[in-house]
């Protein structure tokens, strides 16, 4: 068993440090260059940008004429004329609404476009909310793993003091095999975490709309830790958010459509022009087999007025959902703005409590302990002890400092804008 210990764990330590370097043959990249691909190569917003231009097109056919009607009728049995048979007859009619009704359709699509930018702007802000989370996730994984390659050196070093003191007779030889021990399971969490490292490395690929198995290499971001806006203020900005933007448009497009429904009540134009093909006489008559022209005029009779009263109906009650939807959607925004700023605050605490008070703390233990442990006065099992606590202190560090940043992101995606302060 003396034997196996340092070989499985020169094992792990091989796969953790190979990875690495592979890892090191990638090009890095900052936070901020991850989300710029993403906003560029992310299929879904790909897709919503075609929307728009949909939607923009969609608005210039509506506010066109509807097509002529063209009518061709053969006469079985021809009518007779004074100037000769009518054969058949060539008819043009072209609808004409009444004067303001075009515009108003090409406005009521016009404002299709606009949702379409909102929710790209929406997508935009929750692809940058999960590319800064997959990020920052990925960087406390290689702080992590950065602490516990720390944690390992810092393990060889006590292994050497107890070597020393073994051969001495001052040291036990179980606590030689409690220190490989412990390598071995430093190692088995490191891969642990790389596991971890490559889930998250997927799912940032997929925002990036590249090969799952792509490297990702992050250069240590800046933490951030506060941000100067108070809740009150992110709030009152929250306001002027795309998802808000988006129903206040849908407001505007359904007040237009009653309008439009009320010009219902408003007469429509037909305008026609017929040629009719006349054969020649059985006598000879002057002008006989002349061809004739004609032109008609004609106009649509909003006859039915109780259909048209039912639609303006409907558009008003339409009008009245969407107000209490829209009034839905800023109260649960603004509730969310203010837990996810609560959560943020307690992360950002809990750093602070940790990098000021508690790591300092078990850096100081850990000393005294060894001290305590050369001079004879401890045994090494508060050595391994205050080593664990140092570790998973610093390992806790790290993963609230991703917290705090993702709930930072968070917010932004809430707020509908960048809070950065600080580089990434």
């Amino acid at each position: 068993m003396m034997h196996r210990l340092p070989t499985l764990s020169l094992i792990f330590f091989l796969a953790i440090t190979g990875v690495i370097h592979l890892r090191s043959h990638a090009e890095a990249a900052g936070i901020r260059e991850y989300v710029e691909q993403a906003l560029e190569r992310n299929p879904e917003l790909l897709a919503l940008e075609e929307n728009i231009e949909t939607a923009r097109f969609k608005a210039a056919v509506a506010g066109g004429y509807p097509d002529p009607v063209l009518s061709y009728s053969y006469f079985v049995d021809e009518i007779e004329t004074r100037l000769g048979p009518q054969q058949s007859v060539l008819q043009l009619i072209q609808p004409v609404p009444f004067p303001g009704k075009l515009s108003l359709m090409e406005e009521i699509a016009g404002f299709e476009a606009l949702v379409a930018e909102e929710y790209l702007q929406l997508a935009r802000l929750k692809v940058t909310r999960k590319v800064k989370t997959a990020c920052y996730s990925i960087a406390a994984v290689d702080e992590i793993l950065g602490v516990i390659e720390q944690e390992r050196s810092l393990l060889g070093r006590l292994e050497e003091v107890v070597a020393t003191r073994l051969e001495t007779g001052a040291a036990f030889q179980q606590d030689l095999l409690k220190i490989q021990i412990e390598r071995l399971k430093l190692d088995e969490r490191a891969l642990e975490f790389k596991k971890k490292r490559n889930t998250l490395s997927s799912k940032l690929n997929a925002l990036l709309n590249r090969e799952a198995a792509s490297p990702v290499v992050i250069d240590s971001p800046a933490y951030r830790g506060s941000i100067i806006e108070t809740s009150a203020e992110l709030r009152e900005t929250a306001l002027e958010q795309p998802e808000l933007r988006s129903a206040r448009h849908r407001i505007d497009q359904s007040n237009l459509s009653l309008s439009l429904t009320r010009r219902k009540y408003l007469p429509d134009f037909m305008l026609g022009m017929s040629y009719f093909s006349i054969g020649e006489a059985p006598m000879d008559i002057p002008d006989s087999g002349r061809d004739a022209w004609n032109v008609t005029v004609g106009v649509r009779v909003p006859l039915w007025f109780g259909k048209t009263r039912n639609e303006a109906r409907q558009h008003k009650s339409r009008v009245r959902q969407l107000e209490r939807s829209y009034e839905s959607a800023r109260s649960r925004i603004l509730a969310d703005i203010e837990d996810h700023y609560n959560q943020y605050r307690i992360a950002a605490d809990l750093v602070a409590l940790y990098r000021d008070e508690l790591l300092p703390r078990a850096e100081q233990a850990l000393e005294a302990t060894e001290t305590g442990y050369l001079t004879g006065v401890m045994d090494f099992l508060s050595v391994l002890d205050s080593e664990r606590l140092l570790l998973a202190l610093r390992i806790t560090l790290a993963e609230r400092k991703a917290e705090v940043e993702i709930r930072i992101a968070e917010l932004e995606a809430i707020v509908g804008r960048d809070l950065t302060r600080a580089g990434e």
